[in-house]
């Protein structure tokens, strides 16, 4: 019987991280794919350099390690998972916790009240999966063609976008630890990215945990908050009346997951409030709003314990925000 190794095939998905279309390095993955002669290849079709060339990396990474017989070969997504059906390998389960050397397959058409529907898309895009934190929910992936490059990117286990995991039955365990800065070469903002996601837990852990990767908190830090809350850190004017000409709206992505009409009507800060994109401090935020300021809510909420996230409306040197605040610095009127 056969030895197909996770960790021969996530070490040659390592040695292709940062090849890109811009230097042309990208076509020794594409040359791999069409080392398979044309005749016994799905379809009979060669790849061009100009396609998009996700399918072809995961396919390329098959043939490169010699894996073909667990792992299915295709240019394709949808034809990926078809072909990882009718073997058996395709899983798609809101439960379902992948393991390195897994492949992920995603559909951005996914709903946007994901968490309420499944997703049940044609995928557009494939990575492999390099490491999994079941503790935490996350996973980091290796993608080709993700910004014209093979480049990293970390995931919740069962995030948004996420069509279902390829499985191929490879003869021995994972044991592969969370991968460093020596192997990942992630920069500044990546790691913020990470810790965002909640790749590295929690005080006094977190800190540890991106000191020992070899990053300066402080930088770290410093970018989370830069992506997080972004010129909502600017300095406004804490005069805002609620009845001032709006120029513009902008509306947060997240949805409240409650409607209890006790909490409608109008609310003043008691400190200065980030609006957010979402329920969650680790969630963009839309504006500052001043302590002081009026917002208003319809009832509409992410409940929590003790406090929950108030999605409210607020207007800004003429600007409508429409987003959620913390009600632990909101008193109502």
């Amino acid at each position: 019987m056969s030895e197909y190794s996770r960790l021969a095939v996530i070490n040659q998905a390592r040695a292709w991280v940062g090849k890109n279309e811009k230097d042309g390095s990208y076509r020794e993955i594409i040359d791999v794919y069409n080392s398979v002669p044309a005749a016994i290849l799905p379809r009979n079709l060669k790849m061009k350099y100009t396609w998009s060339w996700c399918a072809a990396f995961w396919s390329a990474l098959a043939i490169k390690t010699g894996y073909t017989a667990i792992m299915p070969i295709e240019i394709s997504c949808g034809n990926l998972q078809k072909l990882a059906a009718n073997m058996g390998i395709w899983i798609e389960s809101d439960n379902f916790i992948p393991d390195v050397g897994d492949a992920v397959l995603y559909d951005w058409e996914d709903d946007k009240n994901y968490a309420a529907s499944d997703n049940h898309g044609w995928p557009d895009h494939i990575g492999i999966i390099e490491y999994v934190n079941p503790a935490s929910g996350y996973m980091i992936v290796i993608e080709g063609n993700y910004s014209d490059s093979v480049k990293r990117r970390t995931l919740y286990i069962n995030g948004r976008y996420i069509r279902g995991f390829i499985t191929p039955r490879y003869t021995n365990a994972a044991n592969i630890v969370i991968p460093n800065a020596s192997v990942t070469n992630f920069s500044v903002k990546d790691i913020a990215r990470n810790a965002i996601a909640g790749m590295y837990g929690n005080q006094p852990n977190r800190q540890k945990m991106i000191e020992d990767l070899g990053y300066n908190y402080k930088e770290v830090q410093a970018e989370i908050n830069r992506i997080l809350n972004g010129s909502a850190a600017t300095t406004i004017l804490p005069e805002q009346d609620q009845s001032q000409p709006v120029t513009k709206r902008v509306i947060g992505n997240g949805k409240a997951t409650n409607l209890d009409k006790s909490y409608a009507g109008k609310y003043v800060t008691t400190a200065d409030l980030y609006c957010r994109d979402a329920a969650g401090t680790n969630k963009k935020a839309l504006c500052v709003i001043p302590k002081g300021v009026t917002v208003r809510n319809y009832g509409y909420l992410c409940k929590g314990s003790p406090y929950s996230w108030l999605y409210v409306e607020v207007v800004i040197d003429g600007v409508m925000y429409v987003g959620f605040c913390y009600d632990k610095y909101l008193k109502k009127i």
